[in-house]
């Protein structure tokens, strides 16, 4: 994350905020609600994530995954405390 942090102009130190800071001036789509994916999905989309789990180097857990997919879902800011 540093060396990310390094390269990204306006990171300011922050991998999280350097990368925020290039999708907005890409002008890229953030929101999974807008390639067509309902609210609702999102917890459909859980339970396959959890049916269907590989090697991760943290487990995965419903509560974050939903949080992470839900923003995702409503094109929010990536954030690293999740």
């Amino acid at each position: 994350m540093v060396r990310l942090a390094e390269v990204l102009p306006g990171s300011e130190g922050d991998a999280v905020r350097g990368l925020n800071l290039l999708v907005s001036r890409l002008g890229v789509q953030r929101r999974l609600g807008e390639s067509g994916m309902r609210e609702g999905d999102v917890d459909a989309a859980v339970e396959i994530a959890l049916a269907s789990q590989y090697w991760n180097p943290r487990p995965v857990e419903r509560g974050p995954l939903r949080e992470v997919l839900r923003r995702c879902w409503a094109g929010e800011q990536a954030r690293a405390d999740l």
